[in-house]
């Protein structure tokens, strides 16, 4: 290969050239040095200096292998210098600042290698602005799907429109929301809402398969009819429901300057209990009842608890979280449906 291609090497502790003419002047190495290569043999370093690529991309400490065959770029110091991260795609890998998200470096794909290029005025070639530009709005759409959640994208959409430009919704398809979401067949939606905050509350209590690592066992929500918005908390055991209402009864009074006027839940003891029922009579609070096994009365409860389960999973798969970590992965999904 010549002088002007840059093989990118992710196997490579350093950058290395055998081309010394492409120095303006470099560090001679007054003992000798040795690196061991690929084949295992151990060569020479007859010096180091800085290689401008671009204006603005320096290749630092570049070492002058003379017995080399051709240019190498280490990734993870060419990633550790200038603070960017690299996606390889299967025709080219392209990098981008961490800070700006801007896309600073493409590299093609041949002959099963990463090719870097540049000019005789060290200018690099990058496939086309077009296509960077339509790979840096497509790894951002991924990158945000992901940060909120896995989201539909249709709702990206709405968010970030800018990034559509040259993308169609159709063309996304999450295997992680696939794998997430597979549950039985949706409750009936309702389209009747409460006519102002806090008239009516739906609540539901939820137990995960494993006790979360701070010792959680359940988790309850309580969701306004009117807004929908939700309010999640973790709870060790079943009888602890009747405290957290009260404290969120405060919290709506203290907060909102409102009071809770209906709350609608199933049947299960920690809602049916002679202290909850006597502190919901002493607030001229009228408690609304599901029939016995019939969910569906509560759909509005029962659908957000499996909306936040599915982020939750989602959130599990992707990273690779322990399920231990569930109790602190649902709030992080209440606070991402909410901000």
């Amino acid at each position: 290969m010549t002088q002007g291609i840059w093989i990118l090497d992710s196997g490579a502790t350093d950058h290395m050239t055998p081309f010394g003419m492409i120095f303006k002047s470099y560090i001679k190495r007054n003992k000798e040095k040795l690196i061991a290569v690929a084949n295992g043999q151990s060569v020479s370093i007859c010096g180091s200096e800085n290689i401008v690529l671009e204006s603005s991309i320096v290749l630092k400490d570049v070492l002058h292998v003379p017995q080399l065959a051709n240019n190498l770029i280490s990734v993870q110091k060419l990633t550790k210098d200038l603070n960017c991260s690299v996606t390889f795609f299967s025709t080219h890998c392209v990098f981008q600042d961490l800070t700006t998200g801007k896309t600073i470096l493409t590299a093609k794909g041949q002959s099963g290698l990463y090719l870097l290029e540049s000019d005789d005025q060290n200018k690099t070639k990058i496939i086309s602005q077009q296509a960077t530009s339509k790979t840096w709005a497509n790894s951002q759409i991924w990158l945000h799907h992901k940060r909120l959640g896995h989201p539909s994208f249709n709702l990206i959409k709405s968010l970030f429109p800018h990034f559509f430009t040259r993308e169609s919704v159709e063309s996304f398809n999450c295997d992680i929301c696939q794998l997430s979401k597979h549950h039985r067949a949706s409750y009936p939606i309702s389209n009747r809402k409460s006519i102002s905050p806090f008239n009516l509350i739906h609540s539901d209590v939820w137990r995960p398969v494993v006790e979360s690592i701070s010792g959680a066992k359940w988790f309850v929500t309580f969701i306004d009819n009117c807004t929908r918005v939700t309010w999640t908390y973790l709870i060790k055991n079943k009888s602890n429901v009747f405290q957290i209402f009260v404290n969120f009864f405060c919290l709506v009074q203290n907060q909102f300057g409102k009071n809770i006027k209906r709350i609608r839940s199933d049947n299960g003891t920690e809602y049916v209990n002679h202290e909850f029922l006597n502190f919901l009579s002493y607030n001229g609070i009228v408690h609304e009842l599901t029939c016995v096994k019939t969910p569906q009365q509560n759909g509005v409860a029962e659908r957000k608890n499996c909306h936040l389960l599915e982020v939750t999973r989602a959130l599990l798969f992707q990273m690779f979280v322990p399920k231990k970590y569930w109790g602190e992965v649902v709030l992080t999904a209440t606070y991402l449906k909410w901000h």
